[in-house]
């Protein structure tokens, strides 16, 4: 995934460096101020956020970075993350992105079944005869 994200990202970032700047780049690359969080760190930083929902306080003290920090790699990954699509387990190779992409696929997915399973009846023994 990694690989994958890496160079539109990149090519995003320098995109948006370029219209900051007005043009060309005026130093040699590698001048300047460096990123907080390198795009790896971006990239787990989002994935955690997707994941676990922990707030961007929590991230930047695991990071060690600022919040806006946190939350400017989120705002930055979470396009690339949703033009990639969204992996389908059973399906290699199929990406959803978009509702009705899903929605047209639901019925060519497998659901899992779990044999013997049985559904447990929350009020069996608590009802009363009235």
């Amino acid at each position: 995934m990694f690989a994958e994200l890496a160079g539109p990202w990149e090519a995003a970032r320098q995109s948006t460096l370029r219209a900051a700047r007005g043009g060309s780049r005026r130093r040699a690359e590698g001048a300047g101020r460096k990123p907080k969080l390198v795009f790896f760190d971006r990239l787990l930083v989002t994935l955690v956020h997707l994941r676990h929902q922990l707030p961007h306080a929590v991230l930047a003290e695991l990071f060690d970075v600022d919040r806006s920090t946190v939350s400017e790699a989120i705002r930055q990954v979470r396009p690339l993350l949703a033009a990639r699509g969204f992996a389908v387990p059973d399906r290699a190779g199929l990406r959803l992105k978009t509702l009705e992409d899903g929605v047209v696929n639901l019925g060519r997915m497998s659901c899992p079944r779990r044999e013997n399973s049985r559904v447990s009846d929350p009020l069996n023994g608590l009802r009363r005869e009235i």
